[in-house]
């Protein structure tokens, strides 16, 4: 099965997979001069090499497309909470939402959406030390206009071909 996005160009629909991005996206990142020009899909299976990458490619001002696709991992779903006007400033600087899914509990209970398959662009990345001993992160993402939170770790639990990012580097 090809793993594809759906979207609609005038009416009419196109569908984009992985590999299509793969060799379309360089022609559009030195069409504008970008010193950046070279794409892979899914760089790594790697949950520590693959966070690597996002923090890099932000801090270069480079999109993150991330993909969330369930069909070769064993978790059902990777949930998302969007960001709410009322939560976006707490006494510490994190919004309600960012705190919200950092202190999740890991129960069959679902987030503000649940992704099964769909690709987001990641536009910030916040790291926090959990229990005081391991760093964890929390991808700020937009889906359909929407800002969303994910945890990083349900993400990266179903790291795989389809379930990973488009490196730009």
């Amino acid at each position: 099965m090809k793993y594809t996005i759906d979207f609609s160009v005038e009416g009419v629909t196109v569908n984009v997979s992985p590999e299509e991005m793969s060799m379309w996206l360089p022609i559009v990142l030195n069409s504008t001069h970008n010193q950046y020009t070279n794409v892979r899909w899914a760089p790594s299976y790697n949950p520590d090499d693959t966070i690597k990458k996002i923090e890099l490619m932000l801090s270069r001002n480079l999109p993150v497309i991330l993909s969330c696709d369930m069909t070769f991992n064993d978790i059902t779903h990777v949930d998302m909470y969007k960001e709410t006007y009322q939560n976006r400033l707490s006494e510490n600087g994190l919004s309600g939402d960012v705190l919200r899914a950092m202190n999740r509990d890991f129960s069959d209970d679902y987030g503000d959406e649940a992704i099964h398959s769909h690709y987001v662009t990641v536009i910030g990345c916040i790291k926090y030390i959990d229990d005081g001993i391991n760093v964890k992160y929390i991808l700020k993402v937009v889906s359909w206009g929407d800002i969303y939170y994910i945890r990083y770790d349900d993400f990266a639990r179903g790291l795989s071909c389809t379930q990973n990012i488009l490196e730009i580097y």
